[in-house]
């Protein structure tokens, strides 16, 4: 019975010594995974040259390396079960196989979330992205977009949402000497982010437009997270010539705020609550990032109809 537990659990219980040692199996396995230099990943079948470190998610690679995170979590999260177990020659053997104390599977767990949540954010595919796991739900128009724009216009807005545009540094990972800077000739690495809002040679002025008469707003290339980029349009404004201007002429004390949305349909938390206090209800929370999506794919296709990718 213990020989045919620490079978599963990819050890192997050495009656001589009294304590349970890796497989060779799994030992063979985990060094692999850490040694390995060019992990198996998908790609085109002519293509033959393979760039070093194109898997990692930083990298805007398939992120396949994840294994040498999981498989430490998913063994440790194993020892700790069996260390519970009404078997006592079971949870002792356990017991010393976690020592020295170290994180716990969870931690590990949580850990390596943190580390792929860096990754991402810092990452070609990831811009755009940081603080979106606190930002409101302005993005549930991806469920019923199709309601709301064109066919074609929703597609492609969903594209932009995933950041799966088709653009010169997403088209050449793991491919060596491919170039990735901008058609349109600016100099810069073509990004989904450089097309929408920082190429000088695009129509970023048509990005801008969709909202001019109900609050100041931004569109921000995800450089900032959406809470910083709210903060810092607000300190802005609201300086003391301003608010004395503004109560000398209403009256009234001002209170400052913004409309700040990024390139990928991302409302700013503090907008969102901003408007809901001023009585603005969700179905039209909803129309404001769909129409900043509109934006974001005229001026992609205007982009291509000038000579760019896409």
């Amino acid at each position: 019975m213990l020989g045919e537990c620490y079978k599963y659990l990819g050890l192997e219980v050495d009656p001589t010594k009294c304590r349970a040692e890796p497989g060779r199996a799994l030992a063979a396995l985990v060094r692999d995974l850490v040694n390995q230099r060019h992990p198996e990943r998908i790609r085109p079948r002519n293509q033959e040259v393979r760039e070093e470190g194109a898997t990692r998610v930083g990298h805007a690679g398939l992120g396949v390396p994840q294994l040498r995170m999981k498989v430490p979590a998913m063994k440790r999260g194993i020892l700790e079960r069996l260390a519970k177990s009404s078997d006592a020659r079971v949870a002792r053997i356990a017991e010393a196989i976690l020592l020295p104390p170290g994180p716990s599977a969870k931690e590990i767990k949580e850990q390596a979330a943190r580390d792929n949540e860096h990754q991402l954010y810092t990452s070609a595919d990831g811009r755009g992205l940081s603080g979106c796991g606190s930002s409101p739900p302005t993005h549930e128009w991806v469920g019923d977009g199709s309601r709301l724009m064109q066919g074609s216009t929703y597609v492609h807005a969903i594209k932009t949402h995933l950041g799966v545009v088709n653009t010169r540094m997403r088209a050449s990972r793991g491919r060596l000497g491919t170039p990735v800077l901008c058609d349109l000739g600016c100099g810069r690495p073509e990004s989904l982010g450089h097309l929408l809002q920082s190429c000088p040679s695009s129509p970023v002025k048509s990005y801008r437009c969709f909202v001019n008469s109900l609050l100041e707003h931004g569109l921000w290339s995800g450089s900032l997270t959406l809470s910083r980029a709210h903060g810092l349009k607000c300190s802005y404004y609201d300086v003391g010539d301003i608010r004395a201007w503004v109560r000398e002429r209403t009256g009234h004390t001002p209170v400052f705020t913004t409309l700040t949305i990024n390139w990928r349909g991302l409302m700013s938390t503090p907008s969102y609550m901003a408007l809901k206090s001023l009585g603005l209800i969700k179905p039209e929370l909803r129309l404001l990032p769909v129409r900043a999506m509109e934006g974001s794919v005229a001026t992609l296709w205007a982009h291509r109809d000038m000579g760019g990718s896409g």
